[in-house]
């Protein structure tokens, strides 16, 4: 009898335990830190937080969700529990500290290794500038100091494709590939001195002006544009110019026009089929050209410019008129 007495007592007792119990003991729960140092692109749950009220591989498998991206090297994200609950199913519970204060863990990188990786994968391309050309090339990184870059950052990874072949400076940068596929790119500028043995005008030269050895002298000068790489150390070319040149002026590509190219302001013989007959008229090219091109020319005073096709050396011919 006074055991039942004491089972009787006993049970009302357990019963009330139970339902006093706290209902997060049982539910889904994370445990927010207050800190962590991430290594790679993104910040996962588990990575800041401790997982309650999950079986073993449930809880692989929430900790793996991704609650923020990392921050830059030097930077904080806080990551809160209403940015954690909003990427979980209704029904979990938060506890722990208000934020997780996530910075990203990072090495330090001797700037020069940077610049050094970058003059090594453009040494192909300026070793195959032609011998008229003279070169060099010096490498500075934008940020001064040490640079800081994210904890398990590959190899410098140099992509020179876009670099200008011409002198003076330009910006490039360095990329830098991170453990989760993530690339940093840290700036670069490149400084050029390219120097191209080219042929200058040794006076004033007007258009037409025949290219005759005499009018002109080798010079070596900057490379302002990669087409004047073509051009380096080639001898001097036979023709006439198609445009004024200043003294010391460099003569470009495209400047001299060949053998079979007729320029504006040339003479040409215009000739004209009406009929049975053919008449010949003197006249001006409007334009350059070259023999098959369509061309506007100047017949002697005539107010508006004729159309033909240039035929031959000097002579347009017109289209036949009935």
């Amino acid at each position: 009898m006074r055991l039942a007495r004491t089972l009787r007592r006993a049970v009302p007792l357990a019963v009330s335990a139970c339902v006093g119990a706290p209902a997060w003991v049982h539910a889904q729960t994370f445990v927010l830190r207050e800190r962590f140092e991430a290594v790679g692109a993104h910040v996962r749950l588990g990575d800041v937080a401790e997982l309650e009220g999950l079986s073993a591989a449930e809880r692989t498998r929430t900790a793996g969700i991704v609650v923020a991206e990392a921050p830059r090297p030097g930077q904080v994200v806080l990551v809160d529990r209403a940015r954690v609950l909003a990427r979980l199913p209704a029904g979990w519970r938060a506890r722990g500290a208000a934020a997780a204060h996530v910075a990203r863990a990072v090495r330090p990188i001797d700037p020069q290794a940077l610049c050094e990786a970058e003059l090594v994968a453009l040494e192909p391309r300026l070793a195959a500038l032609p011998r008229a050309v003279a070169r060099s090339a010096q490498c500075a990184v934008d940020a001064p100091g040490t640079v800081l870059v994210p904890a398990g950052s590959g190899q410098p990874r140099a992509d020179v494709s876009g670099v200008q072949l011409v002198d003076g400076p330009q910006r490039t940068s360095i990329a830098l590939p991170g453990l989760d596929g993530d690339v940093q790119a840290v700036a670069l500028t490149l400084r050029l001195t390219l120097t191209a043995v080219q042929w200058c005008a040794r006076a004033p030269m007007a258009p037409s002006d025949a290219v005759r050895p005499e009018r002109f002298v080798a010079c070596s000068m900057p490379v302002r544009h990669e087409r004047d790489i073509a051009a380096a150390g080639a001898p001097l070319p036979a023709g006439r110019l198609r445009r004024a040149l200043h003294a010391q002026e460099m003569l470009r590509p495209g400047d001299v026009a060949g053998p079979d190219d007729a320029l504006a302001g040339d003479a040409v013989t215009v000739r004209a089929h009406q009929g049975g007959f053919a008449i010949e008229a003197g006249g001006h090219l409007l334009q350059d050209a070259r023999v098959g091109d369509a061309v506007r020319v100047q017949i002697g005073s005539a107010g508006a410019p004729a159309l033909g096709h240039l035929t031959g050396d000097r002579l347009v011919e017109l289209e036949n008129r009935p």
